[in-house]
């Protein structure tokens, strides 16, 4: 077997495993070793749109497995008892309401979650 096709295999190995993945840190790590072995080949074989493609990826893998590895720690934090929700702002959006607006009745999918800050 030539060495490209071992990185090629080795590649398309860690591409499947991140399909088979049910949660996204071992998500982002295979995606992120898939990327090695792929930028490995397309340098190698002088291909360099795919290479740049690659190379776009990897960041973008690193800071998604970064921001999710923030993620659960802070969960991890909120569930030992700190009463604070700081580390859910980056995640929700401020919305007003007037008084009378209905906000959800019952029998609706639960598709969103509501912190009142203030109210009267």
């Amino acid at each position: 077997m030539h060495w490209a096709e071992f990185f090629t295999s080795g590649a398309s190995l860690f591409i499947v495993a991140t399909a088979s993945t049910k949660t996204m840190v071992p998500l982002r790590v295979l995606a992120i070793v898939a990327n090695c072995f792929l930028l490995t080949v397309f340098a190698v074989s002088h291909s360099w749109f795919p290479m740049a493609l690659q190379a776009l990826a990897l960041p973008m893998n690193g800071y998604r497995l970064y921001q999710m590895i923030v993620l659960i720690r802070n969960v991890r934090e909120a569930i030992r008892g700190k009463p604070s929700l700081d580390w859910l702002k980056p995640f929700m959006t401020e919305r007003h309401f007037r008084k009378g607006d209905i906000l959800f009745a019952k029998g609706e999918p639960a598709d969103e979650m509501f912190c009142a800050v203030t109210s009267r």
